[in-house]
């Protein structure tokens, strides 16, 4: 679990990239409901991160998508993929759940998150 940094390439996979901001009206629908589902609407923050198996991947694996709200430590999550589905001629986008979670800022709430999904893997 390695994110990567500006200059510092990381020793293995899997890691993602920083945190990019985006606007929160970007992001995915089902987080937008989650948050519109909260006493705690406003202030949030969107953020997109590109997810790679591998250090020699040059295609993302995926991505994360993070709401995360400065004023409460919160974040709601999804990891989105593309995939191959028999019954289409083409690529899909499979997601998770949004899974709520404390963090203190948006790289910690990517590291959280990969974790609760690693976490969820074993489980299942």
């Amino acid at each position: 679990m390695q994110r990567k940094r500006k200059g510092r390439v990381p020793s293995g996979g899997p890691y993602w990239t920083e945190p990019l901001p985006i606007d929160p009206g970007e992001l995915s629908p089902l987080i937008q409901r989650e948050i519109d589902q909260r006493a705690e609407r406003s202030g949030f923050e969107g953020y997109v991160l590109e997810l790679y198996d591998m250090l020699e991947a040059e295609k993302a694996s995926g991505i994360f998508e993070i709401a995360f709200n400065p004023k409460i430590s919160m974040a709601c999550a999804i990891y989105e993929a593309e995939a191959q589905v028999e019954q289409h001629s083409g690529p899909v986008v499979l997601s998770t759940e949004p899974l709520w979670f404390a963090a203190s800022g948006p790289q910690n709430a990517a590291d959280v998150f990969y974790q609760l999904l690693v976490d969820r893997a074993v489980e299942a």
